[in-house]
């Protein structure tokens, strides 16, 4: 994903279209600032967004049990992710 405003812009057309990798890059930039709409509030919410999302994409499932975890977390992430897309878009 562009690692610009216009990628939040690209996000916000194709919600539903993310990739859970383009998710997280979508917090990160929203976290760095690169949304003018963003509050302080939303940007730190965002960069615990992304910190958590990496740590959910990068520590692979061993049991099965660890992917029931796993694709929990990545489905709570990726409903928060779009809230806060949504969010934003109505404010932008």
């Amino acid at each position: 994903m562009e690692e610009t405003a216009l990628g939040i812009a690209a996000a916000l057309r194709n919600l539903w279209d993310l990739s859970e990798p383009e998710l997280a890059s979508v917090c990160r930039l929203i976290g760095q600032g690169r949304v003018a709409t963003a509050s302080r509030m939303i940007r730190t919410e965002a960069i615990q967004l992304f910190t958590v999302w990496m740590e959910a994409l990068n520590n692979p499932a061993r049991t099965d049990e660890d992917r029931v975890r796993r694709a929990a977390l990545l489905s709570g992430l990726r409903k928060r992710t779009i809230q806060i897309l949504v969010k934003l878009s109505w404010q932008g």
